[in-house]
């Protein structure tokens, strides 16, 4: 009896947004953008200045930085005329957590895969090098057969083989599976900190963690047995309680929390304590609290 394997997808691509070579000026510079999906960066000649968020530093030719998610980047030539090769992508596969803020230098032999995607990209779509910070590449009327699908295989390959050259024994880059997480739980702890005063939102987190939605409730379900909603309510009542000791006053706290009315606020904190705020605040639980501080 023949044994199927099923193939693994350490690297998943579904969407490619925009595909660039540039000629940049010796004054090239550009103010910068952020955006929700991945960028990679390669400087084909000469050097280029590259901003991420507070970040500055040289990109030598030869190198590659990827840009994550919601960073703020920018990229300007310095005082020489540099060739760019510029990729972005939707990726949510947990291995691109690795390229997070990562300059790589490409060996030579992948430099092949660089120019086979520019290849099958000038082929499908019309590519203006003119106008470089364009938002929707317009494609061509008779692509060749499965373009698109070999431009998404030579930007996995690429990113499969850079992963593979910089994991060594010495300085592996997966951690272990306990390792991992437990740092993606402190990841969505830190972010649900910071949705308390200004409210969740689901997307949000994902966008920032790097993971699905789906992926993110199996996981932390299995984690903690609780979903990450009922784990935000938790910490918005601790908060609540926190305030209405600290300000003994009903309206304060709900505005400070960010609750539409004084009266969804109230909903919410007897849903989960049983208790009005203000009977809360004339019982001996909210002195007992107060001890913990």
């Amino acid at each position: 009896m023949f044994h199927k394997y099923k193939l693994e997808n350490l690297i998943v691509i579904p969407r490619i947004v925009t595909i660039h070579y540039l000629e940049l000026d010796k004054s090239f510079g550009y103010e910068g953008e952020r955006h929700d999906f991945w960028e990679m960066v390669y400087a084909d000649s000469e050097e280029i200045g590259i901003r991420a968020e507070e970040k500055h530093f040289v990109l030598q030719e030869g190198q590659a930085v990827f840009h994550k998610p919601n960073e703020f980047h920018s990229l300007s030539a310095l005082e020489k005329p540099a060739n760019v090769f510029i990729v972005s992508f939707d990726c949510n596969s947990e291995a691109m957590r690795f390229f997070s803020e990562k300059v790589v230098t490409v060996p030579p032999e992948m430099k092949r895969l660089i120019a086979s995607i520019l290849n099958e990209a000038r082929q499908t779509f019309s590519l203006r090098p003119d106008k470089p910070f364009i938002k929707r590449m317009e494609k061509l009327p008779s692509p060749p057969l499965g373009s698109l699908q070999l431009i998404r295989l030579y930007l996995e390959c690429l990113l499969i083989n850079i992963l593979r050259k910089e994991n060594n024994q010495t300085h592996p880059i997966f951690v272990s599976e306990s390792e991992y997480g437990n740092n993606i739980l402190k990841e969505i702890e830190h972010y649900l900190q910071s949705m308390i005063y200004t409210g969740f939102s689901l997307c949000k987190l994902c966008k920032n963690i790097g993971i699905s939605k789906t992926r993110l409730y199996e996981f932390y379900r299995q984690q903690t047995g609780k979903t990450v909603g009922q784990r935000f309510s938790q910490l918005r009542l601790e908060e609540a309680k926190r305030l209405l000791r600290k300000t003994g006053h009903v309206g304060i706290t709900a505005d400070s929390l960010g609750f539409s009315s004084e009266g969804y606020f109230i909903h919410f904190f007897k849903k989960y304590t049983g208790l009005t705020p203000k009977s809360y605040l004339k019982g001996i639980a909210a002195a007992a609290d107060s001890f913990t501080e």
